[in-house]
């Protein structure tokens, strides 16, 4: 996903919060005036540089420059209808000075919307030294050249870009909680060759893990890092984007490491950075855009209502939103559940999430008395937070953390009922079998099957999942760590990867009937035993009657019904609770599920496999 960080973005609207929020302060704020997107290319003999401008109310909003992701110290560009001018300054080290790229641009604007005109541009070379933490600046280069683009209104991009009739992915599992796509006649690329840029958001966002590194392990670079805003994806439904962050909030932050960065010099800027990342508090954010354009419609603040979690290994990765009947359901930073109504982005009730939210905010407050950064004196955990909530029978159900499975009343929040033994990372699944919902989780050592209505519990079988589960209609699979459940020479503890079985069931009224298993065809290209830690299977994929199935370096195909086993890709495989998607006869894959970055790939496997 997208790993932007933060911009301050102005918006002219405040309302006021609902009473149901009295005791934490919310702003919902949507913007005025009319957006328009610039697209320009810069162009100097036969070098050209793509740039992209959101432009709302005749000002500039945002920017985006090539495929990189600088730090825009300003965007002063002005555009009226006739002409485009003005100046965008950025740096790709947060740690800099000063602009290390500044581009002033002077461009006339046709009726059409296409623009041409000329560019001046200013280089600082400078290479920043991670031991010392200091940066050493080097010579400035001047261009300039000519250029060229179009801008569009908000209408000709819906016009020219609508998604696709009836397109939603409103949960982290995607529309049927199984990570597989609605079918549509849209075609795709066959080459991201031919991929085009269809929108980046009006908003710059601190939402995704980011690049950002451990305090206090990696003392020299961790401040000067993209801020780590959680690891949400975001969810569509409705035509319009959800997404939900945090950002650094606060007066309070590690004195005790602050002070380490001024000892060692860091230029104002870094230590302005470093104010952020080691701050305590947060402020918990929903944004939504449209899905056409990228504007934003609506974004609510929870100011100071989160913690701030940065890191590479204690980033909350997961807590992906959810969309149910025309509502957003989003997990803060403290596991504090959120409720908003989708089109307005209106607060309309919140609460705590179970045992979860007692220990965040006990862990917060300790943490401001301390004044100690929540990564390093808040005893997080090491990438705890891979799960996501759903919604099934009227009610939103989620993880609270700390192994309980709790279910909320969808339209007021009060709690319904809750059942412990889920696992650390695991979502609930849904599944509907002859006109009833049950949910369907994963803990340590068992696989459980609740009616969804009450929490009563229908089923459990006896397994040590070794990662995800996955529940497609009415087949249940997963693969085990200590072998085949019907084995005799089941073994009583997890040793090695190599023991890993996938193992699949039929899902009954009566219960779930083992339909096969197949011991890990866990091999490298030399033939022998590949042995990586983390290369347990990732979670299990089911699609137009295949079942994909992913390890460290590859991707096994296998036939549904039989168990036959139909080919491998190399090269594309899932490890860390990594995980797969499913949508147009493409299987996309995200192979690390709980550090900072992932590969994000995609595959496709021919009909025989």
């Amino acid at each position: 996903m997208s790993r932007l960080h933060l911009t301050t973005i102005a918006f002219l609207t405040l309302l006021t919060a609902s009473a149901l929020f009295a005791e934490i302060a919310t702003t919902v704020e949507r913007p005025q005036g009319e957006y328009h997107i610039a697209r320009l290319t810069l162009t100097q003999g036969d070098v050209k540089r793509e740039i992209v401008l959101g432009l709302r109310d005749g000002r500039g909003a945002n920017v985006w420059i090539g495929t990189g992701n600088p730090f825009i110290d300003a965007a002063d560009m002005r555009y009226d209808g006739k002409s485009l001018r003005g100046v965008i300054e950025d740096r790709h080290h947060v740690y800099e000075p000063g602009s290390d790229l500044r581009f002033e641009i002077d461009a006339k604007v046709s009726d059409t919307g296409d623009l041409r005109g000329t560019y001046k541009a200013r280089l600082v070379e400078g290479e920043w030294n991670y031991k010392s933490a200091k940066l050493a600046i080097g010579k400035a280069t001047e261009t300039g050249g000519e250029v060229t683009g179009r801008v569009m209104t908000a209408e000709q991009l819906k016009a020219e870009q609508a998604i696709a009739s009836g397109a939603a992915w409103p949960s982290w599992q995607g529309p049927t909680g199984d990570r597989v796509a609605t079918p549509s006649s849209v075609k795709l690329v066959d080459d991201l060759r031919y991929a085009r840029l269809v929108w980046k958001s009006e908003a710059r966002i601190a939402a995704a893990p980011g690049p950002s590194k451990d305090i206090p392990r990696t003392m020299g670079d961790a401040p000067m890092q993209l801020l780590n805003g959680g690891g949400a994806s975001p969810i569509v439904a409705n035509g319009k984007v959800f997404l939900r962050y945090s950002v650094p909030s606060g007066q309070v932050y590690d004195e005790e490491l602050y002070k380490k960065y001024v000892e060692a010099g860091l230029p104002v800027t870094a230590l302005a950075q470093a104010r952020k990342v080691l701050a305590v508090s947060a402020d918990d954010v929903v944004i939504c855009f449209d899905a056409s354009t990228g504007q934003t419609l609506w974004q609510t603040t929870m100011p100071g209502a989160g913690v701030n979690i940065q890191g590479h290994k204690t980033a909350q990765n997961n807590l992906t939103p959810l969309y149910h009947d025309g509502r957003v359901y989003a997990i803060g930073s403290t596991l504090r559940m959120y409720c908003l109504d989708a089109e307005s982005g209106k607060p309309l009730w919140h609460v705590p999430i179970g045992e979860g939210n007692a220990w965040h905010e006990q862990m917060k407050a300790t943490c401001l008395a301390k004044k100690i950064a929540p990564s390093r004196g808040g005893n997080v955990g090491n990438r705890n937070y891979g799960y996501a909530p759903i919604g099934i029978a009227g009610l939103v159900l989620s993880n609270d953390h700390k192994g309980n499975l709790i279910a909320l009343d969808a339209k007021t929040g009060s709690e319904t009922w809750r059942v412990k033994g889920i696992g650390a990372n695991d979502s609930p699944h849904p599944w509907r079998h002859d006109g009833r919902d049950y949910v369907i989780f994963a803990g340590r050592e068992a696989i459980t099957c609740l009616t969804a209505e009450k929490g009563e519990q229908v089923w459990t079988i006896s397994a040590a999942p070794a990662q995800l589960i996955t529940v497609s209609g009415d087949v249940l699979a997963y693969c085990d760590k200590l072998g085949a459940p019907d084995a005799p020479d089941r073994e009583k503890e997890d040793k090695s990867p190599l023991n890993d079985v996938c193992v699949v069931y039929q899902l009954t009224s009566q219960g779930p009937k083992l339909m096969w298993t197949t011991k890990w065809q866990f091999i490298d290209e030399q033939g022998q035993p590949y042995k990586n830690q983390y290369s347990h299977y990732g979670q299990p994929l089911i699609a137009e009657g295949r079942l994909y199935l992913s390890g460290h370096e590859w991707t096994d195909c296998y036939d549904l019904e039989t168990g036959k086993h139909l080919g491998r890709a190399t090269g594309m495989g899932v490890y860390n609770a990594g995980h797969m998607f499913f949508a147009h006869g493409r299987l996309f894959t995200a192979r690390d599920g709980k550090h900072s970055q992932s590969d994000f790939r995609c595959q496709q496997f021919a009909a025989a496999g």
